[in-house]
């Protein structure tokens, strides 16, 4: 999930470097603590969840830094990278509330209900897409 928080900055942003991806990509190794078998190596018991919520805030929030700190190019800030830099720190408060608050099983719900309704969105809109792009096709071979 990390990673996917780190694909989703990379492409979606544009003032997104390496180097920003580089050191997030090493921030989400800390998923691995999550493993219950490192747990018991390292002699430590953290939820998993938690692990896994702290692991994506954790590369969310090193993406943008390093990325802030470490440009590809210098550019002027433009309204969208404003945009991008307060979601990431209003997630993060989020993620902290949740962690303080311990509403672990209510962030759980609200991600699964939030994905199965973007998947079903996302299913009807490409497949529409796909029947207009046929109807398309088949006008043109006419």
């Amino acid at each position: 999930m990390a990673l996917a928080a780190l694909l989703l900055g990379g492409l979606y942003w544009k003032r997104a470097s390496s180097t920003g991806a580089f050191l997030a990509l090493l921030t989400g190794s800390t998923a691995l603590l999550g493993l219950s078998p490192v747990q018991d190596w390292l002699g430590i018991e953290i939820p998993s969840a938690r692990v896994g919520l702290i692991s994506i805030a954790a590369t969310l929030a090193v993406m943008v830094a390093g990325s802030v700190c470490f440009p590809k190019h210098p550019a002027p800030q433009t309204n969208l990278a404003r945009c991008i830099t307060a979601s990431v720190l209003v997630l993060a408060g989020c993620f902290w509330c949740v962690y303080y608050y311990g509403l672990w099983q209510q962030l759980w719900t609200i991600v699964l209900v939030g994905g199965v309704g973007l998947f079903a969105v996302l299913a009807v809109v490409v497949t529409l897409g796909g029947f207009v792009d046929v109807i398309k096709l088949i006008k043109r071979i006419r």
